[in-house]
């Protein structure tokens, strides 16, 4: 009978430590600890493990485990289970998402993130661009525009006549549109360009990404374009296998502080935004508009971004013109909500 009793207790032992047993995730990220996207995951870590009750932790290491442009192949390869990226990197595995990256159409991050979420649910998911991986949620950056060494913001079309800029790849036929030459670079480099005058303005910048990389030293104006240039999106994603390692309970609970979540989480993004930009005035510096031509030349050139993007949709079985009506509808809504709340 002893015996019998102490095989019992066993077990149910056995059985309440596999309940309580923790699944570790690691999680990687290639920002420093004070980039927007770490600060979002951090935060996001945090609820995961709250929710779950500490049955679901977490692992970051200290150093990006690979390159910021390989978190696709760092995850799927399974030598981390999740990570986020920039959008514009994996253009040609996911070109729904590049939606919210078109020129004039950004917002702020929080309102992007969850509009971008929303879109994703209700015609992107179904096109299976993130089979390999489960997309939790996405972040945004503030809208990159034009910055200038020169102290008078380049308001008109001969301001940016010839103008050397640094650019991100998908900047760089609007920044040739309206007459600037564009030197594409990542934004990491821009205070190497700035110093040694190799150009003469940078427009892979908000006023955050400028602070970060401590180049608004050598920038005295920027302009002020409605929606952006360009935004950038940042998806969070885990490796299949890893998921399935997560009791479904928890993924339930997991999926209930994703999503849409993510949208309070880079709200980051935009409290930096609106300090770096208040530093930027208080340092006298100038922002300014664009004048009516130069805004109308910049909506035309962003038309063959829009039509490139619908085109690519159709391949993917989308209706392209439906999403981009739904994605701005929800953006105007956010917007309202967030001015509402303030």
């Amino acid at each position: 009978m002893k015996k019998l009793m102490f095989s019992a207790a066993l077990g149910l032992s056995a059985l309440t430590g596999a309940a309580q047993a923790e699944v570790k995730i690691l999680f990687n990220a290639y920002e420093p600890p004070a980039g927007g996207n770490t600060v979002a995951a951090k935060a996001w870590i945090e609820e995961v493990e709250r929710v779950t009750e500490g049955r679901v932790r977490f692992q970051v290491p200290p150093s990006s485990l690979a390159p910021p442009p390989r978190q696709w192949e760092l995850v799927t390869s399974g030598v981390a289970d999740a990570a986020y990226f920039q959008s514009a990197w994996m253009e040609d595995t996911l070109r729904l998402p590049q939606l919210a990256g078109l020129p004039l159409e950004g917002a702020t991050a929080q309102t992007t993130a969850v509009a971008l979420w929303r879109t994703h649910e209700k015609f992107f998911a179904d096109a299976g661009e993130y089979k390999d991986v489960v997309l939790l949620g996405y972040c945004a950056a503030a809208p990159l525009t034009l910055f200038s060494a020169d102290k008078r913001a380049p308001v008109a079309l001969e301001d940016w006549r010839g103008l050397r800029t640094q650019a991100l790849k998908p900047q760089v036929d609007i920044l040739k549109a309206a007459g600037a030459v564009p030197v594409v670079a990542p934004s990491a480099t821009a205070h190497e360009q700035l110093s040694s005058g190799t150009v003469g303005a940078a427009a892979g910048m908000n006023h955050y990404v400028a602070k970060a990389f401590n180049v608004t030293r050598y920038l005295n104006s920027m302009l002020d374009v409605p929606g952006g240039l360009i935004t950038a999106t940042f998806p969070f994603i885990m490796n299949r296998s890893a998921w399935e390692r997560i009791p479904e309970r928890d993924q339930a609970l997991i999926r209930s502080v994703s999503g849409e979540h993510f949208g309070k989480y880079c709200r980051y993004w935009d409290d930096q935004e609106e300090l770096a930009r208040q530093e930027w005035l208080e340092a006298g510096k100038t922002r300014g508009k664009p004048n009516d031509e130069l805004l109308a030349v910049l909506k035309e050139a962003a038309k063959p971004y829009v039509s490139d993007w619908l085109k690519q949709a159709q391949t993917r079985g989308v209706d392209g013109e439906a999403a981009l009506a739904y994605f701005r509808e929800q953006v105007k809504l956010l917007l309202a909500e967030e001015g509402g709340s303030d």
